[in-house]
């Protein structure tokens, strides 16, 4: 007993249900425009996800500057003594 449509025109050889006379084209395929939305799906979850982490990075602040030798960086002096140079 055929199951659905597809099944039906296999069994029976009538192919005039379709306009192009065949099943041989893959626009429409209901398995594959399911399979579309699957992909589409699972890929916007994922973009989803990475650009979350993008947004959460840019927000972090960085902490490799609070424990540098802000010394070296810095463009006044920080060291000053009184009196002559030292020899």
């Amino acid at each position: 007993m055929p199951v659905n449509s597809r099944q039906k025109e296999k069994s029976t050889g009538d192919k005039s249900a379709k306009p192009d006379g065949g099943d041989d084209d893959p626009g429409n395929d209901p398995e594959n425009t399911r399979w579309f939305k699957r992909l589409f799906k699972a890929s916007l979850a994922f973009q989803l996800v990475i650009l979350t982490f993008v947004c959460l990075s840019c927000l972090y602040e960085p902490q490799c500057c609070d424990y540098m030798n802000n010394y070296q960086w810095s463009v006044s002096p920080k060291l000053h003594y009184e009196g002559r140079p030292p020899i």
